[in-house]
């Protein structure tokens, strides 16, 4: 998760049309094969930030007393993990691998900065860039995404004229190629953003009182990678979702979301142009909601972090994978973790494709008293 720390009210949700119920709440327990949870992080008054893989690397992130961005990176496809690295202030922030190099980027919305660290897997400070000075940023979150292992993408909320707009900077990593900033208009506070990413193309997706909007971002598959704005699909409309997550594989784009207290799930198969019906990617009740504010995918696998519990940034509740082998279809639940939250990313190809989930297990909501650790596992989808 990488959101706003302070508490996160729930916005009262509009009316929407019959859905389409293509699978049900009672999903089968998985049989697969998970490895006892190791701790990365802890003790420690700790939360969750990102998973993410390439290749052979690994990457755990989180927060530290509300403010420090912390990771820790494995070599060896999450088996062993090196020491841990301070990335430094950050609310938000958050971490990913590219091209061989860590990618941490943190938002100081005192100082209106949004700066961007470049590490190798041993911690060593390859760059530091700024990629924004003198906003007026908020802390409702960002996230960060991998472009053909060439650039990262980035997204963040600031104010323009008194209206919040979500902002997307991309970024090289290592050669001298383009920086680009695109402003992609009126968003709203308290709501989780989502942010993938292809060799070819970036996604973002988000909630507005209208709907969820999905804007495409083109990336030319010459050696510039020029990237400009594709089309603009706007999906579930007079819907306000709280939490919105997105994921692409191949052409298919898949974006989740959480409304009346269950997740939902819409299936684009030209790349984001258009989306098929709403699938029910895990029904529960009003005293439970369900929020799905993880979502990664990889050839036909697909799988979410499912939080059940209280809205609030920092409330505890229950956190479990859900996912699915045949792109969406059908869904099998992972087991389940009290804690914080959740956040969930694929590694692997074909049959060694495998879940690597982490979340921060506190008992308690927001208590100094109660320190909590982060803990990684691994799944056979």
């Amino acid at each position: 998760m990488r959101f706003n720390i302070h508490g996160r009210s729930r916005p009262i949700l509009v009316a929407t049309a019959a859905l389409t119920i293509l699978a049900v709440s009672a999903l089968p327990v998985s049989a697969a094969a998970w490895s006892t949870p190791k701790k990365v992080a802890g003790p420690g008054y700790l939360w969750i930030s990102t998973v993410a893989t390439e290749n052979n690397n690994v990457v755990v992130s989180w927060f530290e007393n509300a403010s420090e961005l912390a990771y820790r990176v494995s070599t060896d496809n999450g088996h062993t993990f090196g020491p841990r690295v301070d990335a430094g202030s950050a609310n938000p922030g958050a971490v990913t691998v590219c091209g061989g190099l860590v990618a941490a980027v943190r938002l100081d919305t005192g100082a209106g900065t949004v700066k961007l660290d470049l590490r190798g897997t041993d911690g060593t400070l390859s760059d530091a860039r700024t990629l924004a000075s003198g906003r007026n940023l908020t802390l409702t979150g960002n996230n960060i995404a991998c472009v053909g292992g060439r650039r990262v993408a980035t997204f963040w909320d600031e104010y323009i004229g008194g209206v919040l707009h979500l902002k997307v900077a991309v970024v090289p990593v290592v050669e001298d190629l383009t920086s680009y900033e695109f402003d992609l208009g009126a968003a709203y506070l308290y709501r989780v953003r989502g942010i993938t990413a292809t060799d070819t193309g970036i996604w973002m997706a988000w909630s507005r009182a209208d709907g969820i909007i999905v804007q495409r971002l083109d990336v030319a598959a010459s050696p510039a990678m020029e990237v400009t704005k594709g089309p603009r699909a706007h999906i579930a409309r007079s819907l306000v979702a709280p939490g919105v997550s997105i994921a692409v594989a191949g052409n298919r784009v898949y974006v989740a979301y959480d409304h009346n207290n269950s997740g939902f799930m819409r299936v684009s198969k030209d790349g984001g142009q258009t989306f098929g019906s709403v699938r029910t990617l895990y029904s529960s009740t009003a005293d439970a909601p369900a929020g799905p504010w993880s979502l990664s995918a990889r050839e036909n696998i697909v799988v979410a972090a499912v939080h059940l519990g209280p809205w609030c940034w920092g409330c505890v509740g229950t956190n479990k994978a859900v996912y699915s082998t045949n792109y969406g279809r059908t869904w099998t639940s992972g087991p389940e973790n009290v804690g914080g939250f959740m956040s969930v990313a694929l590694r692997g190809s074909g049959p060694g494709i495998r879940i690597a989930q982490i979340w921060d297990n506190r008992t308690s909501h927001e208590t100094y008293g109660d320190p909590g650790f982060v803990k990684f596992q691994l799944g056979t989808p």
